[in-house]
Order: C-alpha cells, then structure tokens, then sequence
C-alpha cells in the first residue's frame, strides 16, 4: 500500500509507492522467515530514472528484480503532488529479489535470501552526483524496514559483496553515513519501546483531566486516576505522546516522571495542594 514514509534525522518526506509492486516476474518464492532477511545492500543503477524503472519492472526482459528503487530527481519529475520524491517499491516483502548475483570474499553470507536491495538512480561515472534527497530516501527506506521488522539490519555497498565484481555505489555515496545511521535508528527504536516511563500529576478540572484519560486509552496505556491525581507508565514511544497532552493544557501539572525498566516497581507520589496521593506499581 502505497504511503508517506520519512527519514526521522532530518524529517523529510517521500511518498513511497507500490503501483508496480507486482510487475517484475524475476524473483524467487517466498521466505518463510521474514527475520532471515538481515542485511540491506545498496546499489547505483547505472543507469537514468526512466530506464531503470523498465528494467526493474521486468519490462525490458532482464533477469532482473530489486525492491526499492530511489529515482534521481535530475531525471524528471519524480514528485508526487506535494512535492515529495517518490520511492519506488518493486517487490512485495515476503518474496526475494534477483539483485546482487553471487557474493564472495569476507561477506559471502549476503545472499539474495538474506538481504533486499535498494537501487539509487545515478551513472555511476563519478561525474553524476548522489542528491542529498536520494541519501535521506535511502535512510527512509532502512527506517522503514528496521521497523517493520523489529531488527537492525546490516548495511552493504554492493561492491562489498562482490569485490572485483562490482563497483557500486560510486565511492562519492556516502556509505558510512548510512550504515551509522541503521545502527543508531535501531538503538533507537529499541530503546523507546522497551525503556519505561512513570509519571505522575494532578489535574485542576475534571475536563483537563479527562484529557489523561482518553489519550491513554487510545494509546492502550495503564494509568489511575484518583480524583484530581493522576498517573500512567508505558514505553517511553507511547508515553512522549501523553506527556505532550499535559504540556500542552495550561490545567494540567507534572509532577513528576522517572524511567524505570519493566518488570521493576516504580513508587510515585503527588502533591496536588489539596493532599497527597501515593502509587506503587509494576511496570509491565
């Protein structure tokens, strides 16, 4: 289904999409373990936009199937109707890709079966330019991905699993930006959603404080409220959310707010002005 996808270090946007998602017969059956796919291997076309998009689609007859291919903006208008760079998909999730042939030397284990591939438009000449936006597309698409499978995957230039054989991405892609950039964004996303926050505060109104109330139940979030006082836990992913609510209604008060890891007991007191409540809780 095609979407907005973006880059969460610089923000930008890029509407990914899948019209041609079924178009390419050149590829293999489905994995039945979508975690086996661990590495993400990036690749410069060669080529322009319009010709790669035939080629890639299977139209041109080559043996050939990539998953994500990233237009180069110099080739067209590759914008969609907001002004967003558009991210081809080219194969479904679950099915593998014919795209980096055999790999040898010290990472001979990323295979077509383990990995998917990311195509960037470009001649590979050393003369034509890697857009910034080509960069932060292929950051969006990794993003993408590390969270679709709650796993970091290893990033490879294409010339790294063939030496000798392969010479793409053209030295000027900034490789190394990008592979620091997969393990960071996993960390990341790691951390938020396994690092608990207790927090805890009182409310001057029954309005205000049903604010607390909706927002944690459309977010599935545990909390207590004990007339004007209130208090919730949830990964720190969830809680941001919430904590957004409070700062933004002048008639809701922090108290207070700690981290905590989960399966650990958090004790939390509030003092509202009017008394002071106390809570003890699991976090799970």
């Amino acid at each position: 289904m095609s979407k907005v996808i973006k880059d969460p270090v610089s923000g930008k946007e890029f509407w990914l999409e899948t019209k041609y998602m079924l178009d390419n017969k050149y590829h293999s059956g489905k994995r039945t373990n979508p975690k086996a796919r661990k590495y993400m291997v990036v690749h410069h076309t060669a080529g322009n936009t319009p010709g790669d998009l035939s080629v890639l689609r299977g139209q041109a007859g080559v043996r050939v199937s990539v998953k994500y291919l990233v237009p180069d903006p110099q080739d067209g208008n590759y914008l969609d109707d907001k002004g967003r760079l558009i991210i081809y998909q080219l194969l479904a999730h679950d099915v593998v890709g014919w795209s980096i042939g055999a790999s040898t030397g010290e990472y001979a284990y990323v295979t077509n079966s383990t990995s998917d591939s990311i195509e960037v438009s470009n001649l590979g000449n050393g003369k034509d330019t890697f857009e910034r936006s080509q960069v932060e597309a292929v950051k969006a698409i990794i993003a993408l991905e590390e969270h679709r499978l709650s796993q970091e995957l290893r990033i490879f230039a294409h010339f790294e699993t063939a030496p000798g054989r392969k010479v793409d991405p053209y030295r000027a892609f900034p490789l190394q930006e990008v592979k620091n950039f997969a393990i960071y964004h996993t960390f990341k996303e790691v951390y938020m959603a396994t690092t608990y926050r207790h927090v805890a505060g009182w409310a001057e109104d029954s309005l205000s404080r049903q604010k607390i109330v909706d927002e944690c139940n459309s977010l599935g979030i545990r909390y207590t409220v004990d007339g004007p006082a209130w208090e919730f836990h949830a990964p720190l992913n969830k809680t941001k959310t919430v904590e957004a609510v409070v700062a933004a209604e002048p008639k809701l008060h922090r108290f207070n707010g700690v981290l905590v890891e989960a399966g650990t007991h958090s004790n939390m007191g509030v003092a509202d002005g009017i008394g002071t409540k106390q809570w003890n809780v699991t976090v799970v």
